[in-house]
Parts: structure tokens; sequence; C-alpha cells
């Protein structure tokens, strides 16, 4: 396609996109409809527009483009309130800014898997899924559940999201995918079910991005299935939810929503690599459950954002893994990012356990974290060591034991730059420390690149 096509593609679509923010502010400021119905209409309208993508556009700069412009204007009209349609709903939410940045994820994701049928039913299941249960939630809700503190759903609203997620991955796999009958029921079970999930924990928004990434992702693990493959996706989501269950609940020391958030984070290690990645994140919800080092009293407000911040980072690696393990073997791909996975696990709750003991005014110098990473990483190490006994080449060897100073290293930084110059309450040190540990887990994916090609040369 040519750059004029192009470009009058993203003009068209540009056009369409702003008589849809019109449409809602019109609806918000004139009819005075209510801010959850004005947000949903343009949320909806937004995937619609988007649907068109795949015709109009062929390159996913363009998309980028026109997501980046989105972004802009919606974080610009935040900040003067200028977008009452999006911004007048009584929660902290940032699902807008998040929306069109899973667009682009997302087409990005489907054009690079050659597979755009999953791009649109992954948009259908965020416009209309997502809507549909929020504003049954607001309407009929009455059994509620904390997901933290000030953010709550309601049961009714995850139900009409499950139920609409299953029709839409059904029909959507029937008619335009070769997948059979039962195999389609399957994967839309699934996905229904771990999408659910994933709307269920998402804190301020933040299931703008995890509903249609989780959908595009299962569904490319699942790209020819058969049924046994299909089955074996329900086994590590049951074995995740029988390990979790059977670790975290007697001791009390996350809520059902933080339990929900580590039985994703195990099933999709599980299922979208392989079985060998769900070692580091057993090793950690044991670690995180059953010993005092992160959290002592069941009494303390922690319900998903401590599960949450131990497993945004190793998401990414799973996800990296399982794109990746399209273009080469999967094998191969699993071994090239293990060692990233690990140090994302790993230094998340070395910090985790510095900020508890400052906040307990322990000391913790050289020795103590030099004790607390032998800890953490042996069990680690050891089934590193015997799951993958066949293939200990010697970068990646190598790229294992270096993880463990690289820890330290972490842990050095976070006290030296970040923990003693920012406010712990403040949400730019979680941030600023999830930078952190993706910076520090980049440098072993690079280190295996790097020793890959070296041997191949």
């Amino acid at each position: 396609m040519s750059l004029s096509h192009e470009l009058f593609g993203i003009i068209c679509l540009a056009i369409i996109f702003a008589m849809v923010f019109l449409l809602g502010e019109f609806l918000r400021r004139v009819v005075k409809v209510s801010p959850e119905v004005s947000r949903k209409t343009v949320h909806i309208g937004g995937c619609l527009v988007a649907l068109l993508f795949p015709g109009m556009l062929k390159s996913h700069w363009s998309v980028l483009v026109m997501a980046a412009t989105a972004t802009t204007v919606i974080i610009f009209g935040k900040r003067k309130g200028m977008l009452p349609s999006l911004d007048d709903v009584s929660r902290i939410t940032r699902g807008s800014v998040f929306h069109p940045i899973a667009i682009y994820l997302c087409f990005l994701t489907a054009q690079l898997l050659q597979r755009m049928v999953y791009y649109e039913i992954a948009l259908l299941v965020l416009g209309f899924s997502d809507s549909m249960a929020a504003l049954t939630g607001v309407t009929y809700g009455r059994k509620k559940y904390l997901v933290e503190a000030t953010d709550s759903k309601s049961l009714e609203g995850s139900t009409i999201f499950f139920v609409i997620t299953f029709i839409i991955v059904e029909i959507g796999l029937l008619l335009f995918t070769p997948i059979s009958r039962l195999d389609c029921i399957l994967v839309a079970l699934l996905i229904a079910i771990c999408v659910t999930l994933f709307e269920a924990i998402s804190m301020h928004g933040a299931d703008n991005l995890a509903v249609p990434l989780g959908t595009i992702f299962i569904l490319a693990k699942n790209t020819n299935p058969v049924t046994a493959i299909v089955l074996y996706q329900f086994l590590m989501l049951a074995f995740a939810l029988v390990y979790v269950n059977a670790v975290a609940f007697p001791f009390k020391k996350v809520s059902p929503t933080g339990v929900i958030s580590m039985v994703l984070g195990i099933y999709t290690a599980g299922g979208l690599v392989n079985y060998r990645w769900m070692l580091p994140l057993a090793v950690a919800v044991f670690v995180f459950c059953r010993t005092k080092w992160f959290i002592s009293e069941s009494t303390e407000p922690n319900r998903a954002r401590p599960a949450f911040y131990l497993l945004v980072v190793p998401s990414f690696w799973i996800l990296s893994a399982n794109l990746l393990g399209k273009n080469i073997s999967e094998h191969e791909a699993s071994c090239l990012l293990f060692p990233s996975f690990i140090t994302s696990i790993v230094s998340q709750m070395l910090i985790s356990r510095h900020n508890r003991n400052i906040t307990q005014h322990r000391d913790y110098g050289i020795y103590q974290t030099v004790r607390d990473v032998i800890l953490l990483n042996l069990p680690i190490l050891i089934g590193i060591m015997i799951l993958y006994r066949h293939d200990l080449r010697q970068p990646f060897v190598w790229c294992c034991v270096f993880t463990v100073f690289l820890d330290m290293a972490v842990v050095y930084c976070y006290d030296a730059f970040l923990q003693k110059r920012i406010s712990p309450d403040s949400c730019n040190l979680l941030r600023l420390r999830m930078l952190l540990v993706f910076i520090a887990s980049m440098i072993p994916a690079g280190l295996m690149f790097l020793g890959r090609k070296l041997c191949q040369n």
C-alpha cells in the first residue's frame, strides 16, 4: 500500500474517532446521561472504529501514530478537565489512557502472528464484555468484592463479562477459523475463565490492557489446537488454582483477589510457555505466603497490590517468550528468556524484603542482602539444573549464575537511588521500582542472545 493510501486511511480514521469523542461529549454535556454511559459509549465506539484498522492500515507504525495521538489527547484532556464524558466517573481509573495503548499492542501482536482475526476477537471482547460488565455492575450490582481498599467490583458484572466473552470468542473462532467445534468451545471457555479473572483483579482501569492482551496471547497459544493441547491448558490452570489455594489460604496473608493474581501468574507461566517456568513463581508464592519475610500480620491491608507488583515484569517476559516461540522454537525461546524471568521475580522479592526491614527499623546490610539472595535463588537454581539438565550449555549456566549478582545490584541501586529519595507511599516509587527491575532483567536477555549469536558463528 502506498504512502498516500496510508495517510488517507489515517485521516479518515482520525475523523471517525473525533466523531466518537464528540458523540460522548454530546451525550454527557447535552443529554446529561450518566458518566458511565458516556464513557462506555466512547469505549465501544473506539473499539468498533479500531476494527477497521486491518482493512485501512497495513503498517503498525500508522497504528502507533494514531494510538500515541489519542493517548496524548486523552491525557491532556484529563488534566484540563475537557473530557467529562471520560473523566466524570467517581472511581480512580486510567482505563481511557490504556485503551489506545492496548489497541496498538494487539494490532502489533496479531500482525506478527499473521492472525488478524485474533485482533478483532480481542477488540470485541475489550469493547463489549468490559463495557457490559461495567454497566451491569453499576446498575444491578449487589454482591460486591474488593480488589483494593478503594476499588470494588460486582459479582453480577463479572458474570456478564464471562458470558459475553465466551459468546464472542466461540462465534469468532467458529466462523473465521478452521478450528473444530469442540476445540472452539474449549478455547472459548478457557479464555472466558482467564480474562474474567484478569478483569476481576485489575486495578484503576488496567483491565483495558490485561483483557485484550490476555485474549490474544491465549488464542496465539492455541493457533492450531488439538484437544489434548487445550486440555493441557486447563490442567495448568487447575494445578495453579489448587497449589496457590493450598499454600496461600491457610495463612490469610493476601485477599482472594491477591490469590487470583498468583493463580493467573502461575498459569500463564506454565500454560503460555511451559511447565518449567512455573517453578520460580511457585517458589515465590510459597515463600511469600509461608514465611514472615514479606507480610507478617493478616491485618495488614494487602489485597491484590503485592501480588500485582510482583508479577508485572515477569508477565512481560512470559508474553515475550510466548511470542518469540512463534518465530523460533518454543524450547529455545524458553531458554533464552528464562534468566531474565527469574531475575525479575527474585529482584522484586528482594526489594519487598528490603522494604519490610526498613519499615521495621531493622539493619539490612550487605550480609543480610547476600543471605536473602542465596536463600531465594538456591531452590530456583537447583530446579533449573534439574529441569534444564539437557540444556546446560555454557551461556545458559553462566547467565543463570550471573543473575544472583544482578539481584544484589538491583537491591543496592534501589536502596541508594530510590528508597532514600522518594516517599515510600508514593506511586512513583512503585513505578520506578518496576522500571529498575525491568532494566536489570533486560541484561540476562541481552547476554543470552549474544551467546546464541556467538555459538551460531
